[in-house]
């Protein structure tokens, strides 16, 4: 049963703003992630090591937001099996 003092109606919206959010950023994001091209006409090693650092933190960014969208996924279910605000453990 969900915690009387909680508005569920209040946190469910929210948690739905979060995970359309979340994946619109997941989306506009996915670009950086992809395989870090050999550029010829960039200058030389550092440029190649910016483009795969860019590219280790963006991947590291989605990494958060698909665990971020998993909780946020698991605690609509609580709400929809009326277990939200209860102890897990």
């Amino acid at each position: 049963m969900n915690h009387p003092e909680v508005d569920i109606a209040v946190i469910r919206e929210k948690l739905l703003a979060l995970d359309a959010t979340l994946r619109e950023e997941s989306a506009s994001s996915e670009a950086s992630w992809d395989t870090v091209m050999l550029d010829q006409t960039s200058v030389g090693r550092l440029s190649r090591m910016d483009a795969m650092q860019g590219q280790a933190m963006a991947k590291a960014g989605e990494q958060r937001r698909q665990l971020k969208l998993k909780q946020v996924d698991a605690a609509l279910q609580r709400i929809e099996s009326k277990s939200f605000g209860e102890c897990i453990e």
